[in-house]
């Protein structure tokens, strides 16, 4: 009943290093793939964020793809980033509440739904 409730499956990995698999059912990269609202951007997208690090004002500007969903993340400019694995991945997703802004980078003709 609660769309943010995280439901997961056990999977073997050909190489557990790599890590987890997004909605595009290829693994994601640390520090470099986003979730995001499909209805607002599309799968695959590069997408350029500007925000800063989490719990801090040190900027964070770079390109990452929108490779995965989440049952949290409605709405236009709302992206869930992935950290990695670890400590560290850990302690900075739970400090990640930061306000940015998102590009997507599409061809001039691929409409993007709005609301």
């Amino acid at each position: 009943m609660n769309p943010s409730y995280v439901f997961f499956r056990e999977e073997r990995l050909p190489d557990p290093g790599v890590g987890p698999k997004g909605a595009l059912g290829v693994p994601l990269t640390p520090a470099r793939s986003v979730a995001v609202d499909p209805a607002f951007l599309p799968l695959g997208a590069p997408l350029f964020l500007a925000t800063t690090e989490a719990g801090s004002d040190v900027p964070m500007q770079r390109l990452v793809m929108a490779q995965d969903t989440g049952g949290a993340i409605k709405g236009a400019v709302r992206a869930d980033f992935f950290f990695g694995f670890g400590p560290q991945a850990v302690d900075n997703a739970g400090k990640m509440k930061q306000r940015g802004q998102i590009w997507a980078l599409l061809p001039r003709q691929t409409a993007v739904a709005t609301r």
